[in-house]
């Protein structure tokens, strides 16, 4: 099968979403967020898929890879030649060229920064459309305790409670979701494929 039948009959720019599986509800959405995207046609593909079909891939395709270097070997392969671009909070984005990656990695040893974030964009207030809320499972009132971290400084307990009642798997998701939130909120996915805004 040639990487490019799917978007055989497309014209503009046609992009494959890379990511593994349990990241499969994000990597949809971001399809759809980027196909809305002026002359942008997106699809998700498993990392297995992707491999299977690099090599018929035109030059001319462009990649999004979500998950981590240890997650998704293709973020692995970008990271060698993509410098990024967000690396606040454990959560991260970057792009060169056609290739895009956006993930999550050590979102535990920056709580307060993670916390900081998600309050500076409004992610609480700002749920329904996001990442966060519909694709991970996540709800508001989770992200609203994230946000009372930085500011219940004097009193340890809550803060113990709040971060470990958050298994790492699900904050990793959680902030995987997030980076591609702001990837589209901070205006990168257009800036990355060159549309005016």
């Amino acid at each position: 099968m040639g990487g490019n039948i799917v978007f055989e009959s497309l014209e503009g720019k046609n992009i494959v979403v890379v990511a593994p599986d349990k990241y499969r509800g994000i990597a949809r959405k971001v399809a759809h967020e980027l196909s809305k995207l002026e002359n942008c046609n997106a699809v998700y593909w498993s990392i297995k898929h992707y491999s299977d079909t690099e090599a018929g891939f035109s030059s001319e395709n462009w990649v999004v890879s979500i998950g981590n270097d240890s997650e998704n070997s293709i973020t692995k392969d970008f990271l060698n030649f993509i410098d990024l671009r967000l690396t606040d909070g454990g959560m991260h984005y970057g792009y060169d060229g056609n290739k895009a990656v956006i993930f999550a990695k050590d979102v535990g040893l920056s709580k307060e920064e993670f916390a900081q974030i998600i309050e500076e964009h409004n992610l609480v207030d700002n749920n329904k459309q996001l990442f966060t809320g519909p694709i991970t499972g996540d709800t508001p009132s989770l992200l609203s305790l994230l946000i009372l971290i930085p500011f219940v400084k004097l009193v340890a307990w809550p803060m113990v409670i709040a971060w470990g009642g958050i298994s790492n798997k699900k904050l990793k998701k959680l902030a995987t979701a997030i980076s591609a939130d702001l990837f589209f909120i901070k205006g990168e996915a257009g800036r990355w494929l060159e549309i005016e805004e």
